[in-house]
């Protein structure tokens, strides 16, 4: 995540700029592994996950536990 820059995007940028209550869509959402991120760093977050292969979402939805 650091070499991609979504750690700074998280945890730098976007604390100055967004309030407490985040909405996050997360297009291309793969497995899952960057909702962590943004879900430590703003507590009240809601986030929309898509994944537009069938075979990942269906691994996505098993590692998430639910359906966003």
């Amino acid at each position: 995540m650091k070499a991609s820059g979504q750690l700074y995007l998280i945890q730098d940028f976007l604390k100055t700029k967004l309030g407490k209550n985040v909405v996050l869509f997360y297009v291309g959402a793969n497995r899952g592994e960057y909702r962590a991120l943004p879900t430590e760093n703003f507590p009240n977050t809601t986030i929309y996950s898509f994944e537009p292969n069938p075979n990942t979402f269906t691994l996505l939805e098993k590692l998430s536990g639910k359906r966003d």
